[in-house]
């Protein structure tokens, strides 16, 4: 499982993000109704279905913005760890 602060991910202040991110009670979504969050990794968006909350949030890679191959060790369909903090834009 990859990491949002190991990868260096971009950080942001949360509190125009909506205040359920931030719950830590346990949460799991199913893929198909799973928001897609957005993460900031050298230039470039990650795309993340959200799938876990539990103190952490655990999403699956979606895809990658603007288009063009993967990151070096980063690919569609790994999971990966984040905080509130990583997120730089939710597409409900």
């Amino acid at each position: 499982m990859l990491s949002a602060a190991e990868l260096n991910c971009a950080t942001r202040d949360t509190a125009a993000l909506p205040a359920w991110l931030n719950e830590t009670a346990l949460r799991i979504w199913p893929f198909a109704a799973a928001p897609t969050i957005v993460l900031r990794l050298r230039e470039r968006d990650v795309l993340v279905k959200l799938r876990e909350r539990s103190g952490v949030l655990v999403g699956e890679i979606c895809g990658f913005e603007p288009g063009g191959p993967p990151l070096a060790g980063v690919h569609a369909g790994e999971l990966i760890v984040f905080k509130p903090a990583h997120i730089v834009a939710l597409r409900e």
